[in-house]
């Protein structure tokens, strides 16, 4: 148990700390997973695809528990993915503005979950 008394870590373990995991060897994928010619698929992209079909044939499965047509689920999926894609482009342009406050406020280039 930590009491009053008891010292923090010092500035040098953290650091240690720290190199270790900038020593960390990150693969180099390609966010480009298909292009043909000018048509380049993102990996994202894909998985956005993967994901809104698997909640479509999910929703399918389950409509009968809940009594919904055929027609009401694939308007909820499409609906659901226009409203995903669209919150997607409305926020990226917040949480950067909150990452430009945090650095001008805090002096900070490192911000966000890879800080």
């Amino acid at each position: 148990m930590l009491t009053a008394s008891d010292s923090l870590p010092s500035s040098a373990l953290i650091d240690f700390f720290i190199q270790g995991f900038n020593m960390l060897q990150y693969p180099q994928i390609d966010p480009v997973a298909l292009a043909l010619g000018p048509f380049k698929i993102h990996w994202y992209g894909l998985m956005y695809v993967i994901g809104f079909a698997a909640a479509w044939g999910l929703a399918r499965a389950r409509r009968g528990r809940v009594g919904l047509s055929q027609d009401a689920v694939g308007d909820l999926i499409f609906f659901g993915a226009l409203g995903v894609v669209l919150g997607g482009r409305l926020a990226t342009p917040s949480f950067m503005a909150l990452t430009s406050c945090w650095r001008t406020r805090y002096g900070s280039s490192r911000s966000g979950m890879a800080a």
